[in-house]
């Protein structure tokens, strides 16, 4: 039997506050929600304001916790470096991402893919990519 229980959210970096989704999932296993929010946002101002950072949130059978705060996410570095307001939801082509903006993006998340190498990372941010209507093009010149 495992002593701790483990869940995942994605929280605005600097800006923790206790409400949900942070008190839902919190506050029902008893931790301090407070504390959690205070401690989060000192630990991701390393990070812009608001970029949306993955938390893994380790919670011992004491009411204990500890948590890791990932790099943030693919479909939001996407958008903040290609400049858009969201991702397309009909599979229409609202931009292009090259080489170079795949590279940044890997070197952003590398510790955080569970690939080895720069060309699974690639196409995994392909992948999100083209989900979200940006289109691959090797060609782009920036």
């Amino acid at each position: 039997m495992k002593n701790f229980e483990e869940v995942s959210l994605i929280l605005k970096s600097q800006s923790a506050t206790p409400k949900p989704p942070i008190s839902s999932v919190l506050g029902q296993r008893g931790i301090n929600i407070m504390n959690f929010c205070n401690e989060f946002n000192k630990v991701s101002k390393i990070y812009k304001k608001n970029s949306l950072l993955s938390v893994r949130i380790k919670i011992l059978t004491d009411k204990s916790y500890k948590f890791i705060v990932k790099s943030p996410t693919t479909s939001y570095l996407l958008k903040e470096m290609l400049n858009l307001k969201k991702g397309s939801n009909n599979n229409k082509k609202i931009a292009y991402i090259s080489d170079k903006e795949i590279k940044d993006i890997y070197h952003i998340k590398k510790k955080d893919f569970n690939s080895y190498n720069y060309k699974s990372a690639k196409k995994i941010i392909i992948g999100s990519a083209k989900s979200m209507g940006i289109k691959y093009d090797n060609k782009k010149y920036i």
